[in-house]
């Protein structure tokens, strides 16, 4: 229930079954849903609760992470002063570094990285300076987001922008031309990164709703990322530094927004209105399990079992595939290679009729 937050929040969360484990301490309640929404709820609790204890690997991931970060940023360094179109390829490494400290952030908004909730802000907070995200702003917006997969009626919080075909068709010309320049890969995988780290992350997009302890985290970064570009600037020199940063800033991020795109949005995704919703075909089947290699499942920190993390937050990203070997059943309806991803960026609208994802053609058509 949502009575004992405070009023901005409950506002907020209006309607809503609010997340597993957030910042703001916010449970997995049925607010005004039917019972049946969180049917078997209780057996997948109890089947993935030995897996939900964080362990001495949250540590190592957070110290071999920035340990990666600074070797990138030495290598980026030599490299500049040989050509500095060398530097691209240590801007690889800390990309990846990067991707892996953001995996170590959502494992703290989740409440996954420690026992210790306070760890897991300071942690958190910190690392939002890196991955140049508010810690508790994201971890808002990302609670809605678990509550809320694959619900057509709670749609637009911590997602993927999605419109079904009849909201396209009834939209203004400049809202259909905007919403066909957002779905586009050509600024998905490359401006869009800048504008969602560099912009969008940066401000208070719903100030009148939002908490203002979940407000001040945007403040926060905002001022330990001028501190930190300072810092690096007077270390590194500024050319090199907007160079490097901002190559990995746009490969680390075009990265991140593609995992999480293809994630939800794929051949037989789920989507239902609100009476029909249920909490595990969200997981299971309104998400994706990314089948990737050894390589890339270590440079995305094992985030390709996202129908996993969908069922439990509080899983921290190194158990999950253990959990999906001892755990069969609780398999993906959809298992993607990431060959088989590329489909998903011609997928652009719910259609209703069919319950399928289509392209822009099929609304010419």
């Amino acid at each position: 229930m949502t009575a004992g937050l405070p009023s901005g929040e409950r506002e907020l969360a209006d309607g809503l079954v609010v997340s597993a484990s957030s910042p703001l301490d916010l449970r997995a309640e049925a607010v005004d849903l039917p019972p049946s929404s969180m049917s078997g709820a209780g057996e997948w609790r109890r089947a993935l609760r030995p897996y939900a204890q964080p362990d001495w690997r949250s540590a190592w991931q957070l110290c071999t992470n920035l340990a990666m970060l600074v070797c990138g940023w030495l290598l980026a360094v030599k490299a500049y002063d040989v050509q500095p179109v060398l530097a691209v390829l240590p801007a690889l490494l800390i990309s990846v570094a990067v991707v892996r400290c953001f995996i170590v952030f959502h494992d703290c908004g989740h409440g996954s990285f420690s026992r210790s909730r306070r760890l897991n802000d300071i942690v958190g907070s910190l690392l939002g300076i890196v991955v140049f995200t508010p810690f508790r702003y994201w971890g808002y917006a990302h609670a809605l987001h678990h509550a809320t997969a694959s619900d057509l009626d709670r749609r637009g919080v911590g997602d993927v922008w999605t419109m079904t075909v009849e909201e396209f068709r009834s939209a203004s010309k400049r809202r259909r031309a905007y919403y066909r320049l957002y779905h586009s890969p050509w600024v998905l995988l490359t401006v869009g990164a800048l504008i969602k780290f560099l912009v969008i992350e940066r401000i208070v997009t719903r100030p009148d709703t939002t908490p203002t302890r979940v407000k001040r985290s945007v403040h926060f970064t905002n001022i330990g990322i001028v501190v930190y570009a300072a810092v690096m600037c007077w270390l590194v020199g500024v050319p090199r530094f907007l160079l490097v940063q901002g190559v990995a800033l746009v490969l680390g991020g075009s990265g991140a927004i593609w995992l999480f795109y293809v994630q939800h949005r794929f051949e037989g995704a789920y989507w239902t209105r609100r009476s029909d919703w249920r909490f595990i075909d969200a997981g299971l089947r309104g998400s994706s399990h990314l089948r990737l290699g050894p390589v890339l499942r270590f440079a995305s920190g094992n985030i390709g079992f996202h129908h996993l993390h969908h069922l439990d937050a509080h899983i921290p990203n190194y158990n999950l595939p253990r959990c999906s070997r001892q755990h069969p059943e609780l398999a993906a309806e959809c298992v993607l290679t990431l060959r088989g991803s590329l489909a998903a960026a011609r997928l652009k609208l719910w259609d209703e009729r069919s319950q399928r994802y289509v392209g822009f053609r099929a609304v010419s058509s």
